[in-house]
């Protein structure tokens, strides 16, 4: 019997975003970013010693009539509009960083490309057949076994190394 595992989404009623389960602590309605935005702008007001000025404002003033209730809510909904509003800008603006980003690494990822064949055609005419080679660079590990090409990088050595001789 194979058995799939589909992962159901809830929507967060803090940012109305429709989120994976796995997003959501147990128990709870809102997501865990907005859990931590919302215990990050608490603990920002607790340093600044308002947190307790804040409950008494809340408390000198209360709701008396539905035309209060009626104007609160709609305060709730335009303030819930506008976070709706960033959220989608915020999508919009990682779409375009990822195209960018893709514009930037595409011809990167054909210079490579180049490069595995350049040393494929290489070690097919100089290494002998049914033979594995190994070898240790300073920048990488190079595997060659039956026509096949393996070329682990060490890009962090790379990168301390960049425009040294």
């Amino acid at each position: 019997m194979i058995t799939t595992s589909k992962q159901k989404e809830r929507i967060c009623v803090g940012c109305r975003l429709p989120k994976p389960k796995g997003e959501f602590i147990k128990g709870s309605s809102r997501c865990r970013e907005c859990r931590r935005q919302y215990h990050r702008i608490y603990k920002q007001l607790r340093r600044q010693g308002r947190p307790r000025q804040f409950r008494e404002a809340l408390l000198e003033k209360e709701i008396e009539t539905w035309e209060q209730v009626e104007s609160i809510i709609r305060e709730m909904a335009e303030s819930q509009f506008k976070i709706q509003k960033e959220y989608a800008a915020l999508e919009k603006r990682i779409a375009l960083l990822k195209k960018y980003t893709n514009e930037m690494i595409e011809s990167m990822l054909l210079h490579q490309i180049n490069f595995q064949s350049m040393l494929k055609a290489f070690l097919k005419k100089t290494c002998p057949k049914g033979q594995a080679v190994t070898r240790r660079f300073d920048f990488g590990i190079l595997r060659f076994y039956r026509g096949k090409l393996d070329v682990d990088l060490d890009a962090a050595y790379a990168g301390e190394r960049m425009d040294k001789p």
